[in-house]
């Protein structure tokens, strides 16, 4: 996706030794230094520097999501092993995770989901490992623990959500041990963090790095966000509704483990640990709903991709401590096919739609006078020099050019009418915009970014030139302007 797009251009950027930069300007905040490439601070660079150590391509991407998700993996059942559930239990936590389709999607892209899952969990695991050690164990394990959440950071900045109970878990163990290496820990990530923050207050003024747009989303509205997110988490791409086959064997499912745990009240008698995990998972879960309230980020299942492997652990504690018979094996059976057959159907019902470069790179294929939109733009347009388009991510990702974007209204107050398109274009010494003129029926472009948002470029599309815009070349669904 955009995101992808992204990461693979700033990792670019780092093996050219351009540094943390972009080459596409699409936020207003790579796009305020009126240079390409910009320093990128809109996302942080963890994941395309990881990316740019195993060679930058797009396929060293999705080893670097693949990796960390089998480390993921691995750890979930040691944690759990750690932690006393049986192994029948064990097996289904993680017949759950590897069947669940909306994980295996982020894991198998270009996305960052992937590795800060990892970090975030091995954070999580170092808190529990502290619990069940003696002597120096502990110290390790917390800053094995601040050491992780530090590094999720630096491949999102959701990790800072989880920075709070990572450094009030080592001072509680400094408050009942007097080891001053517990009160030192919470230094680790609070460094980490603290640096990027100056970094991007630095270069543009606001210690987030980006998506600064003021918005107060109601809070009923998140719920219902919040709600279908979890469900879209746990049973893929799948319509929510009633009449849905799948959402009826999820509901039977559901019964089923209540009916289990009320039978057999398993948290009774147990350990911290479950009380930990659940702190953890509603600790990113206030965060996210707070920050989602105040800005563009949303509550869809993507947000939390992260948690799933701590609801598994959780999972595996509370009906590890059931005790065996043939009943709760034979529920528990019922229970994780029917979650499995859900994912997989959703591969069938709802494929998720084409990926956008990919709409945009058959649009530019297509043939005007002989030669396609990327053939003109090869022979007209110099390697290094800068264009304008819309869908600019998807365009400067397939012409290989520096591009300013012509970023939607959800994340910038620009509205791209004649003054803001030829002040940016000149900024940026650009003399060609690329446009579209329609869109293959059913891709995302129909309802995100066509038809455009701006009154200039409506017309331009529909050959109602402005601001002594000329054709410079088109075909039948892209058009290129070119300004005076």
């Amino acid at each position: 996706d955009d995101d992808g797009i992204v990461y693979l251009d700033v990792a670019a950027n780092l093996r050219a030794g351009n540094g943390i930069a972009t080459s596409i300007a699409h936020y207003d905040t790579e796009r305020s230094h009126g240079r390409l490439p910009a320093p990128m601070t809109t996302f942080p660079p963890g994941y395309p520097a990881a990316i740019s150590l195993f060679g930058g391509s797009e396929t060293a991407a999705r080893a670097v999501s693949i990796a960390p998700f089998a480390a993921t993996a691995a750890l979930l059942v040691w944690a759990m092993r750690l932690a006393g559930v049986p192994g029948f239990t064990r097996a289904m936590a993680l017949l759950l995770l590897l069947t669940n389709m909306t994980m295996q999607r982020y894991n198998s892209g270009v996305q960052s989901e992937s590795l800060f899952t990892l970090f975030a969990f091995v954070a999580l695991l170092g808190i529990l490992f502290a619990e069940r050690t003696s002597k120096h164990g502990p110290v390790a394990a917390v800053l094995l623990s601040c050491g992780a959440i530090g590094l999720a950071y630096t491949v999102r900045y959701a990790g800072l959500f989880l920075i709070p109970p990572v450094a009030a878990y080592a001072l509680y163990r400094f408050w009942i041990s007097r080891q001053w290496p517990f009160a030192l820990a919470p230094l680790i990530p609070v460094s980490i963090a603290g640096a990027f923050m100056v970094r991007n207050t630095l270069l543009v003024g606001d210690w987030r790095g980006g998506n600064d747009l003021p918005i107060l989303n109601p809070w009923g509205a998140l719920a219902g966000r919040y709600v279908r997110g979890q469900l879209h988490l746990l049973l893929g791409n799948h319509r929510i509704a009633v009449d849905v086959w799948e959402v009826r064997l999820a509901i039977a499912a559901i019964l089923i483990a209540a009916a289990l745990l009320f039978a057999t009240k398993p948290w009774q008698g147990a350990t911290r640990g479950p009380l930990l995990v659940t702190l953890w998972i509603l600790t990113y879960t206030a965060a996210f709903f707070y920050a989602a309230r105040h800005s563009v980020v949303d509550l869809d299942s993507r947000m939390f991709v992260p948690m799933l492997p701590c609801y598994l652990l959780l999972f595996g504690m509370i009906f590890g401590r059931i005790p065996g018979s043939l009943f709760f094996y034979g529920s528990m059976a019922i229970l994780v096919i029917s979650y499995s057959v859900i994912n997989f159907q959703d591969f069938d019902d709802t494929p998720y739609p084409r990926p956008r470069h990919q709409v945009v790179a058959g649009l530019l294929a297509q043939a005007t006078d002989g030669r396609s939109m990327r053939a003109w733009l090869d022979s007209n347009v110099a390697p290094d020099e800068v264009i304008a388009a819309v869908d600019g991510q998807a365009v400067g990702y397939l012409v290989k050019r520096p591009t300013l974007s012509l970023v939607p209204p959800v994340y910038s107050p620009v509205r791209w009418e004649c003054e803001d398109i030829l002040r940016e274009m000149a900024r940026f010494k650009a003399r060609y915009l690329i446009v579209f003129k329609s869109f293959p029926a059913g891709s995302p472009e129909n309802e995100s970014s066509y038809p455009p948002e701006s009154k200039f470029i409506a017309g331009s599309v529909q050959e109602q030139l402005a601001c002594g815009f000329t054709i410079a070349a088109e075909n039948k669904g892209v058009r290129i302007l070119k300004t005076r």
